[in-house]
């Protein structure tokens, strides 16, 4: 899955190189952070086991990761972007002669791919753009602590965190840009929406709207 979407970032990046090769181009290269307004995971259970099961996971408390751009004509941007989120949940399960606990850690890396066409020159410069998510990664794991409900004796396993497959996803983005030398800010808002999968206890959030803010510096200019 992340290959696939690497690979056609990069398809991408460099047939929009190939066609803007005889106007202005400009390689940015640095990093963005910013904050999730909703949480980034959600458990998507099915019907019979809704009454029996539950499980719930924490907003981020931050994401973050590299980027780099394409600046073309001083209208056009193209982005892509590594992003990380830390992962934390729990839940519990009840079945007829047992009970279960779980606590789920770990993270998950998005690799959105964005254009963005910059409607003013004058700074602050603002922009919207549209794109898509053409990776992502879901790493952790949940442990589970069962008790005997008549005994009460206890026991610890750990599973491996499995999240299905929501790629590609949309994206909505604008902001403003300021540049000062050869330093990028750009504050940005942006909306992502998931695909719906059920019968799982980690799926992306069908509809994230996030806050973020990009620095990089201007490193490669004709």
């Amino acid at each position: 899955m992340l290959k696939h979407g690497v690979f056609i970032a990069i398809w991408i990046l460099a047939g929009a190189a190939g066609g803007f090769s005889q106007g202005r181009f400009e390689l940015q290269f640095g990093a963005s952070a910013g904050l999730p307004f909703s949480i980034s995971m959600e458990s998507r259970l099915p019907g019979f086991a809704g009454p029996f099961a539950s499980h719930a996971y924490d907003r981020a408390p931050f994401f973050a990761g590299p980027a780099v751009r394409a600046a073309f004509n001083d209208r056009i941007t193209l982005g892509f972007d590594a992003l990380y989120k830390p992962v934390r949940g729990r839940g519990s399960e009840r079945f007829e002669t047992s009970r279960e606990t779980l606590s789920t850690s770990g993270s998950t890396w998005d690799f959105p791919l964005i254009v963005d066409y910059h409607v003013l020159k004058s700074t602050p410069r603002l922009y919207f753009g549209l794109g898509l998510v053409v990776g992502a990664i879901t790493r952790g794991t949940t442990e589970i602590r069962s008790t005997d409900i008549q005994t009460g004796a206890s026991s610890m396993r750990t599973e491996e965190l499995r999240a299905k497959r929501q790629v590609p996803a949309p994206i909505i983005n604008g902001g403003l840009e300021w540049r000062a030398g050869g330093l990028v800010i750009r504050p940005e808002m942006r909306y992502t929406r998931w695909r719906r999968v059920d019968a799982t206890l980690a799926a992306r959030h069908f509809n994230q709207f996030e806050y973020l803010i990009g620095f990089s510096f201007r490193s490669y200019e004709r």
